[in-house]
């Protein structure tokens, strides 16, 4: 499997699994506004929501 992959030009060194991660803390709210999308009809709402609790 190894020769095969090295003949398709994908070189395998055992550091494919290191994160690239430097340990920052997640930032969860924009994970989640990056994974999940209203539905059209509540779009409006979340907008002036967001522009509310970033004003406060």
């Amino acid at each position: 499997m190894i020769e095969d992959l090295e003949d398709k030009g994908i070189l395998i060194t055992g550091k494919e699994s290191m994160p690239t991660w430097n340990g920052e803390p997640l930032d969860l709210r924009y994970v989640m506004e990056c994974l999940w999308r209203p539905p059209p009809q509540l779009e409006a709402a979340v907008a002036r929501e967001r522009e509310s609790s970033r004003a406060a």
